[in-house]
């Protein structure tokens, strides 16, 4: 008898197991673990390939909280729907969703394919939205050296126009913009764009850094860039420091308590960078001195000193990257106006700008003059400096005579590099035209025939109505008959 009620008993309980598991599976396949991500921070996942291969206009995106069974559709038919700022804004692209969570909490985000019940057409994800900074990580720098290697290649193309090799060379005075860091940079919590970044740079014959150019978090369009003004060698390192997210607490990634270290001149490095040492498992911060060695000392207590000896491991935590700068390129000296239009004597002409890039450069500005010119062979030209009339400021002159004219730019730059540039040749080969007027009486009422004849009726009439008015008529003898007196 009480086995019978064992076993109805097991099998009650049983069903109570196995029921959930039955609705959560057929439901929507669940990513492993629960992201923690920061409130008001862009966050990007992937969904899956089936998912992927569907059209866009078929895949829905809802969010609910973790323990609540209503659900918002925040994607729909291609795009946002109404609800998305109520919780969520999302964007969804080729299986891939970007997310800004708008409130705290537990939520999760399921993706499913319209007209599909088959598991792998769905996908859900949980979140965990806060505002505590203590569950959120900070941004890191992949070790992998491929990736390091490939982006230290695109470092060095930098110094082309557009990254371009087979383009022009950057050339002193030049600005050197940073490639973007987003592939070999995990953001973290905040997501990449939540922070401001600072690009470190060391200039050739230095041995440290200096801050170059920063972007804010809400600049997502400028570079990280710097004018180069020195010949030789660069290294950089962009740092990132998020804003205040708790307090006065950030979330950053700097050099700070760390050791640099170059692959070629220590055993250590797996790639040119900054490290942190450690002693077991104690991470140490290092202070760099005046002569460039380091001391260290534990970070969870700096009054402990360590030894050098004693560091047992050091970790790549910021990889530096170099991009070199060539000292023998000349100035480059730029014409800007590709057509150039005649002048005429006795009126101001101005003849264009030149752009001048380079290092410490002398700008030396000359009008020429010649009577003939022969645009197939320079030879032929005799051109002559005009002394007066030219005004470098300006770049205007007023010609006096008819001919042609140009002016020639000589550029020196601080290493003694020259160019010489010529602006294309004005042709002044007449005065001026000027419109002429007719201005006689004959001149005008050939012009304005009808309001002419218009005006003479009128002085006509109006001669009739004066006649009328001042002018009387005679008074005529009147004969009265007999009859009538």
């Amino acid at each position: 008898m009480l086995k019978k009620h064992i076993n109805k008993i097991l099998t009650v309980l049983l069903c109570f197991v196995l029921l959930p598991l039955s609705l959560f599976n057929s439901s929507v396949a669940f990513a492993s673990d629960v992201e923690t991500v920061y409130f008001g921070a862009k966050y990007m996942y992937y969904t899956n390939d089936s998912i992927k291969d569907s059209s866009s206009n078929q895949v829905q995106i809802s969010v609910k909280t973790t323990n609540g069974t209503d659900e918002e559709v925040i994607y729909e038919n291609g795009k946002q729907t109404e609800n998305q700022s109520k919780v969520a804004s999302v964007a969804y692209t080729s299986g891939y969703i970007t997310i800004i969570f708008n409130k705290e909490g537990d939520f999760t985000v399921s993706t499913s394919v319209k007209e599909k019940t088959e598991d792998e057409y769905k996908h859900a994800k949980q979140f965990t939205v806060t505002k505590d900074l203590s569950l959120c990580s900070a941004p890191s720098y992949t070790t992998d050296v491929d990736k390091l290697n490939a982006y230290q290649e695109k470092a060095s193309n930098a110094t082309y126009e557009e990254g371009d090799t087979t383009k022009t060379p950057l050339y002193l005075g030049d600005k050197y913009e940073a490639p973007s860091m987003e592939d070999i940079v995990n953001a973290g919590t905040l997501g990449y764009s939540m922070y401001t970044k600072y690009l470190m740079i060391s200039t050739p014959g230095s041995t440290g850094y200096t801050q170059g150019a920063s972007v804010s978090m809400t600049n997502t369009t400028t570079k990280l860039s710097y004018t180069v003004n020195t010949a030789g060698l660069y290294r950089y390192y962009i740092a990132f420091e998020s804003d205040q997210v708790e307090g006065e607490k950030r979330l950053s990634l700097n050099a700070d308590g760390l050791v640099e270290m170059v692959k070629n001149n220590n055993s250590f490095a797996i790639y040119d960078g900054f490290y942190r040492a450690y002693k077991g498992t104690e991470e140490l911060v290092a202070t760099k001195t005046l002569n460039n060695e380091y001391t260290f000392v534990l970070k969870s207590d700096e009054d402990v000193e360590v030894d050098e000896a004693e560091i047992t491991e050091y970790k790549l935590i910021i990889p530096t990257f170099t991009f070199e700068i060539l000292g023998g390129n000349a100035p480059r000296v730029t014409y800007k106006n590709k057509a150039q239009e005649n002048g005429f004597i006795g009126l101001t002409y101005t003849i264009g700008s030149f752009e001048v890039k380079g290092y410490l450069t002398q700008e030396t500005y000359v009008l020429k003059y010649t009577a003939n010119y022969d645009s197939k062979n320079e030879e032929n030209n005799d051109w002559t400096i005009v002394e007066d009339n030219f005004d470098p400021a300006s770049m205007s002159f007023v010609p006096d005579k008819k001919g042609y004219y140009k002016v020639t730019l000589e550029v020196i730059d601080g290493y003694d590099n020259e160019v010489i540039t010529d602006s294309l040749v004005i042709a002044v080969l007449s005065e001026p035209i000027y419109p002429k007027y007719k201005t006689s009486f004959g001149d005008w009422v050939s012009v304005n025939t009808m309001p002419f004849i218009c005006l003479c009726v009128s002085f006509v009439c109006l001669a009739g109505i004066v006649c009328l008015i001042f002018i009387k008529p005679k008074k005529k003898d009147i004969k009265v008959k007999e009859e009538d007196r």
